[in-house]
C-alpha cells in the first residue's frame, strides 16, 4: 500500500462554514487524516463525542481543530500541513505492516512530533476567517435605524438581509449573522402586533 496521501481541496468560499441544527452555534472546523485511505481534508462536524467518527475512535483517523477559513485561505493550510500528515500515514502503515489488524495505532516519537505540528499549525493559521454570530446580538442595536416597518413585505425583509450580509462580508474576520431573515421578521411581525393593538383600542 503506497504510504502517499490524497488533499482533498475545499471548493466554494463559504464551504466551511454551518452551524449547529436549531441552534445558534457554529459549528467547529477539523482537519482530518484518514489513515486507512491517506485522505487529507477539512470538515465541520459537532464537536461533542458522539460525533467523533468510529474509526477515529478506533485508530484510523486523526483530526485537529482550527478555525472557520475561507476557501483559498483553508487550502494553504492542507498544504502546510501535508508533509506532517505523510509522516504520520507512513508510521501507521509499518504499524498494521507489523501488528494485527486490532492493535491500535498510537504516535510516538516523530510521529508524535508531526501531529503536535499539524496541531500548531492549524492553531496558527493565517488568512480570513469566517465567524457566526447570532442576529439577536448584533442587529438590535442598529434594527430601528433600517427602516422596517410594520407594512415591509418579505421580499423587502430580504434585500435588507442581504444587504448586511454583504457588508458582513467585507469585514476581515467576515461576519455571518446567523437568524437574520428571521430576526428581522420577527421584528417586523412585532410592529405589525402594535400596530393591530393600537386599532383595537
Amino acid at each position: 500500500m503506497t504510504s502517499s496521501i490524497t488533499i482533498i481541496e475545499v471548493m466554494r468560499e463559504f464551504e466551511l462554514y454551518g452551524i449547529h441544527p436549531g441552534t445558534e452555534t457554529q459549528l467547529p472546523c477539523v482537519v482530518e487524516l484518514d489513515l486507512r485511505s491517506g485522505k487529507v481534508c477539512i470538515s465541520t462536524r459537532d464537536d461533542t463525542p458522539n460525533s467523533i467518527p468510529m474509526r477515529e475512535w478506533e485508530g484510523h483517523m486523526m483530526s485537529w481543530k482550527m478555525p472557520c477559513l475561507v476557501a483559498d485561505a483553508a487550502n494553504v493550510l492542507l498544504q502546510q500541513v501535508a508533509g506532517e500528515a505523510q509522516c504520520i500515514r507512513q508510521a501507521y502503515l509499518k504499524h498494521h505492516e507489523e501488528n494485527d489488524e486490532s492493535t491500535r495505532f498510537r504516535p510516538e516519537g516523530e510521529t508524535l512530533a508531526a501531529a503536535v505540528e499539524i496541531e500548531r499549525i492549524c492553531r496558527d493559521s493565517e488568512g480570513v476567517q469566517i465567524i457566526g454570530v447570532p442576529a439577536s446580538d448584533v442587529v438590535a442595536e442598529v434594527i430601528s435605524d433600517l427602516g422596517i416597518t410594520a407594512e415591509t413585505t418579505n421580499d423587502e425583509i430580504d434585500d435588507i438581509a442581504r444587504w448586511i450580509e454583504e457588508e458582513g462580508r467585507l469585514n476581515d474576520p467576515i461576519y455571518v449573522y446567523i437568524g437574520l431573515h428571521q430576526h428581522l421578521r420577527t421584528y417586523r411581525d412585532t410592529l405589525q402586533q402594535a400596530t393591530q393593538h393600537v386599532i383595537t383600542e
